[in-house]
């Protein structure tokens, strides 16, 4: 019996919907669908059970999902099963305020990792970036093996859609740049703000940036954003959504011409891959995970420049033959977050976690000193 375990469950949050993504697949292995967890979400009750719930099977497995410091790290030692962690990375403290309640939790998180890196049997990820940062507080060799998230090209297009959103969105300009991800410093809307001002003012001034996520998770950088908005002359053609529904972000993503990602840390970034869905191109700075996300296709900046930005997404707008180059290239991209190349990584991951069985898919981890973030 293997169970997936998460400190919390909860609705429009990336790591929670890989983790509930990957249910049926498991219970197509015959094992349970229940996600054990401590917090949850009222509208998914019924998709978990309480983390205690190992204990009347202690020789169950777990796949283990981690972002943050984590309170149920006692399942590792209480049960007696083969243990996966599934590490979805944790944004480094740097990126936070010192003294504020997002640097203490993410320090926290970062000191827990080499209590338990060692407790695993199998090292999991949503990228391979973040099995090498994770590998790196481990002291022995553990079989490793990345599981990207699941990103279906019919299953975007076929997901509801808040039909009002959409309207609202298209009839605001002739040009709507979007991103999506909570606000927050490692994300960099501030140098998103400043690519569309310049665009604003010196290309076109039809255009509207639209910033989707989450406006209370770092107060201080919302603050800081507030300010940074009044002050360029752009400022009414930039709008903050706050988090929205699952109807009106696939609305947002299908009312976008451009996605336009400056964030500095990312284990995976799933908007990115959701905007590749529905044929939005994407402009990214190649940070973290990022590169490994985009997978060669959209477009790369190295040296983030707002003017120089700028004319590049000006580019990908007005030059058709590079759009559609840009387009197909997602398209072959998103092979790598089918349904199908994630049940088969699933499989192997239950298999090791039954019987110890090796697959051909498991890399092995290099010396920790090899390892570059």
């Amino acid at each position: 019996m293997i169970y997936q375990v998460m400190e919390a469950l909860d609705v429009g949050d990336a790591v929670s919907d890989i983790t509930r993504r990957l249910r049926p697949l498991l219970a197509e292995l015959h094992e349970p669908s229940a996600i054990l967890t401590r917090y949850i979400h009222a509208a998914i009750e019924h998709e978990v059970r309480p983390c205690e719930d190992a204990l009347a099977t202690p020789d169950c497995a777990l796949l283990f999902h981690y972002w943050g410091y984590n309170a149920s790290t006692w399942m590792l030692r209480a049960v007696r099963g083969r243990k996966a962690v599934y590490y979805h990375n944790i944004t480094p403290p740097s990126f936070f305020d010192p003294g504020s309640a997002l640097f203490r939790d993410t320090l926290r998180g970062h000191g827990q990792l080499p209590e338990i890196a060692d407790e695993f049997d199998l090292v999991v990820g949503a990228s391979r970036y973040n099995i090498l940062q994770f590998s790196q507080h481990t002291t022995r060799s553990q079989p490793r093996l990345h599981v990207y998230p699941i990103v279906e090209h019919a299953e975007i297009a076929a997901a509801p859609c808040d039909a009002r959103v959409l309207a609202a969105v298209r009839a605001s300009g002739s040009v709507n740049m979007l991103f999506v991800g909570r606000v927050a410093r490692n994300k960099r809307q501030d140098r998103v703000m400043r690519v569309f001002d310049y665009y604003w003012r010196y290309i076109r001034r039809d255009a509207r940036l639209w910033l989707v996520g989450n406006d209370r998770f770092d107060p201080a950088y919302t603050e800081e954003l507030g300010r940074l908005r009044a002050a360029l002359p752009s400022r009414e053609h930039i709008v903050f959504t706050g988090k929205v529904s699952d109807a009106a972000l696939h609305a947002y993503l299908r009312a976008a011409d451009v996605f336009l990602c400056a964030s500095e840390h990312e284990g995976f970034c799933l908007p990115i891959a959701q905007a590749m869905a529905v044929d939005v191109p994407v402009v990214a700075h190649a940070a973290a995970a990022v590169p490994e996300t985009m997978g060669g296709a959209g477009l790369l900046v190295h040296a983030w420049d707002p003017a120089r930005v700028a004319e590049l997404v000006h580019l990908v707008l007005t030059e058709k033959d590079l759009s559609a180059r840009i387009i197909a290239a997602q398209r072959r991209n998103l092979g790598r977050f089918s349904e199908a190349e994630a049940r088969v990584r699933l499989a192997a991951i239950v298999a090791y976690l039954r019987s110890g069985a090796d697959s051909p898919l498991f890399e092995r981890d290099p010396a920790p000193d090899a390892l570059t973030a």
